[in-house]
């Protein structure tokens, strides 16, 4: 069970290490071509084909690469936002109850 508190930080590097050192220990070397599993040539592989697992660590990292990149834009979105305004003025305008202003955007502007 997961806690509230626990880290929810992906890191790719570690996890690339990690399954390379297992692809080479199954014969495959790193860059080796595999089909990409759900396809209809892994789906032809036999289950006991070590190819077939093979594809799936592969994917696996794909897919750690893909949520770590998308944790750092996050991040950067996050930190362009909270520089995008002063929110503690904001937040003490809202608190006296003269609510938010939102300007409207100029004819044409989008």
């Amino acid at each position: 069970m997961s806690s509230t508190t626990e880290s929810r930080t992906v890191c790719w590097w570690p996890t690339h290490v990690f399954i390379a050192d297992l692809l080479a220990r199954f014969g495959f070397e790193d860059g080796a071509r595999l089909p990409y599993p759900g396809t209809l040539a892994w789906l032809e592989l036999d289950d006991a084909d070590p190819a077939k697992r093979a594809a799936l660590l592969v994917a696996a990292d794909h897919a750690v690469l893909r949520l770590e990149v998308a944790q750092q834009a996050r991040a950067e979105a996050a930190k362009e936002i909270a520089a995008s305004e002063d929110w503690s003025a904001l937040a003490q305008r809202v608190a006296r109850g003269r609510g938010v202003y939102v300007p409207r955007l100029h004819e044409g502007a989008a």
